[in-house]
């Protein structure tokens, strides 16, 4: 069963078009939901390694 525009489906009796249709949409969506995925894991390892360079920094000194 699935939801599409607020009411309930049978995705078994899907046939021809509509099925590769919701086919499709569901492997969309996944590789939708593996992208924000490894979205937020730049963000975790980018916030990790920005800690790390300012705990590293060198004191005090201008290098223009």
């Amino acid at each position: 069963m699935f939801t599409f525009e607020k009411k309930e489906y049978d995705e078994k009796k899907l046939e021809g078009k509509g099925k590769v249709a919701f086919e499709n949409i569901k492997i969309i969506q996944k590789s939708k939901d593996d992208l924000l995925h490894k979205l937020e894991q730049q963000r975790i390892l980018e916030t990790h390694y920005t800690e790390i360079l300012k705990t590293n920094l060198p004191n005090g000194e201008d290098k223009k």
